[in-house]
């Protein structure tokens, strides 16, 4: 064949080779970067560049306020049926090519997603999801990943159809209606009040439109790595802070390292310390409330503590930001060791006082600092915030009460509250002697003893 065409008359080789620039052109030009970009009234929640082919569908999703950066290959053939999905998981400040945390491949065979799931450097775990042949992958909030499902709501000629969609958190698969509204028109239905209508190009692509309930807006425009850019976390002290603020790694017997910041105040110590608890899910040293724009509490009670003489240790989960560890098998009762080993490192540090030490646990932190204190009797206090209030027994037979009694009990404490209500209304807003919900300030003295 090559020595076919090197023998052919000049004329002829050059239109092949001319012809050969223009399919390649034409790849090149089909593989341009695009941006989605997804907002909520004012605010952008996540940014998502997306390449798309007739045989490949890449992306990269950031979501803004989880700091999470999630990039995407699937696999399509024919009309936008997708054969296969690797995800990768990082941190938004992250880079694109660094190890990921986490990756998540899924195969889809018949009326089956087979997950092939990694965290870190752990072993690969294997899981067989079942699901509806042909079902389209889909992670939330991506908007790119819909455009298989418009290409094949196209392809199938009808003006409504219905086609199952394959949620890679938790494995659901549900259907998701489409419907013609127009000649570039469509109207997607996830669920009742759940709708998305979007303007569509010609091949498939979303243009802009959203999810009116949800005050959702999306935007497509021309990729720039600017928008994909997310700052390190500044774990530092403020400028005007009595204390320190230095970025530590503090080994564990498990064999992975924690990273963390340990804030110390200024002046003679050794000083008390405190080691901060976050709540489920993996959350970073600050347990930052994507939900709440700017909220950091634990950074904001390092600051109060070390403005009152304590020192604090806060600390990324095992498996997130800075931290090594497995978090897709650990329990709180793991999650507990790492505290343990936060507090022995602590107590080898010679401005730290080992013999004064406590925990402060929010949500599943509330759970995990008594597991700590039971096994650490030398621990002077712990503070539970929001934490469970029930045994775990106690709330598996709620769950398991039939539905019919819990309607029931949700009735009566429903006219209770309301009679509750309508006594208070009648009340004097005078305060009951002997008692406060008011925050009663620790003297300086005992609260640094």
């Amino acid at each position: 064949m090559l020595r076919n065409f090197l023998s052919a008359d000049p004329p002829i080789r050059l239109a092949a080779i001319a012809a050969a620039m223009v399919v390649l052109v034409s790849e090149v030009e089909a593989q341009t970067d695009d941006m989605l970009v997804i907002m909520t009234g004012k605010d952008t929640i996540a940014v998502e560049r997306v390449r798309r082919t007739a045989t490949r569908l890449d992306g990269e999703m950031l979501l803004k306020a989880q700091k999470i950066r999630i990039s995407y290959a699937a696999r399509l053939v024919g009309a936008g049926r997708v054969v296969s999905l690797d995800n990768e998981f990082r941190r938004g400040d992250a880079d694109a090519a660094s190890k990921p945390l986490q990756t998540a491949n899924f195969n889809f065979l018949g009326d089956s997603a087979i997950a092939e799931i990694k965290a870190g450097d752990n072993p690969a775990q294997t899981q067989r999801i079942k699901t509806v042949a042909g079902a389209f992958p889909y992670t939330n909030p991506s908007f790119a990943m819909l455009e298989p499902v418009l290409i094949a709501a196209k392809a199938s000629g009808k003006d409504s159809i219905n086609l199952p969609m394959f949620y890679v958190s938790g494995g659901r698969t549900m259907d998701v209606v489409v419907v013609k509204q127009g000649p570039d028109s469509v109207k997607l239905t996830f669920a009742p009040g759940q709708d998305a209508y979007l303007k569509v190009s010609p091949d498939g692509k979303i243009l802009h439109g959203g999810v009116p309930s949800q005050n959702l807006t999306v935007t497509r425009t021309a990729a720039t790595g600017a928008a994909l850019f997310v700052p390190p976390p500044d774990y530092s002290a403020p400028a005007d802070a009595p204390y320190t603020a230095t970025n530590v790694i503090i080994p564990t017997p498990m064999g992975h390292n924690l990273a963390g910041t340990l804030t110390v105040p200024k002046g003679k110590g050794p000083f008390p310390a405190i080691v901060t608890i976050t709540g489920s899910g993996s959350q970073d040293r600050d347990e930052e409330i994507w939900l709440v724009k700017g909220f950091r509490p634990f950074r904001q009670i390092a600051d109060s503590l070390g403005r009152a003489g304590i020192a604090v240790l806060r600390m990324d989960d095992r498996g997130f930001g800075g931290s090594g560890g497995n978090a897709t098998t650990s329990t709180s009762r793991d999650f507990a060791d790492d505290i343990k080993a936060g507090l022995a490192w602590l107590r080898t540090r010679p401005e730290i006082d080992g013999k004064r030490l406590g925990l402060v646990g929010h949500s599943e932190g509330g759970l995990i600092a008594p597991i700590v204190a039971s096994e650490d009797p030398a621990l002077k206090a712990i503070v539970l915030m929001a934490g469970p209030a029930q045994t775990g027994r106690s709330s598996n037979s709620r769950t398991a009460t039939p539905s019919s009694t819990i309607r029931a009990s949700s009735r009566k404490r429903a006219t209770r509250r309301s009679r509750w209500r309508s006594r208070e209304s009648t009340r004097s807003r005078r305060p009951v002697p002997g008692s406060s919900f008011s925050w009663t300030t620790i003297p300086s003295s005992p609260r640094r003893r």
